[in-house]
């Protein structure tokens, strides 16, 4: 499940990128490559929202049950030192020998920290036990 951070684009249009996340210190904090698009807008323009969502796999009266985090502020980047962040995040998505594999791989990349710590948070619904910490 991932957040799909929304940035602004040069000419003010909302652009969004979904990207592997984790909550520390009360901030999501993702990775990204050098070079790529949301770091540049995040580069001129520090505004950006992050939204986490899932949703049942059971439809109850033609409705699915929906859970919410969305939050929103001025986002921080800087380089990931040694790949601390990279790893973290990796390790939350794929455990085990494999996922440190990925987890060096992408470490070894130039790889920067994207830290939102929310100025608005909002949530919806009831978090199931699924819920990531």
């Amino acid at each position: 499940m991932p957040a799909r951070l929304a940035t602004l684009d040069a000419e003010g249009y909302p652009d969004i990128t979904p990207l592997w996340y984790l909550l520390a210190d009360g901030a999501f904090v993702m990775t990204s490559v050098a070079g790529r698009p949301h770091l540049r807008h995040l580069a001129r323009d520090r505004r950006a929202q992050v939204c986490v969502d899932i949703e049942s796999g059971c439809a109850v009266e033609g409705q699915r049950a929906n859970t919410m985090v969305r939050g929103r502020g001025r986002a921080e980047v800087f380089p990931d030192s040694g790949g601390v962040w990279t790893r973290r995040i990796t390790l939350r998505y794929i455990p085990g020998d494999q996922g440190r594999l990925q987890a060096d791989r992408r470490a070894a990349m130039d790889r920067y920290v994207i830290r939102l710590p929310p100025e608005r948070l909002i949530a919806l619904g009831t978090p199931p036990s699924s819920w990531p910490q």
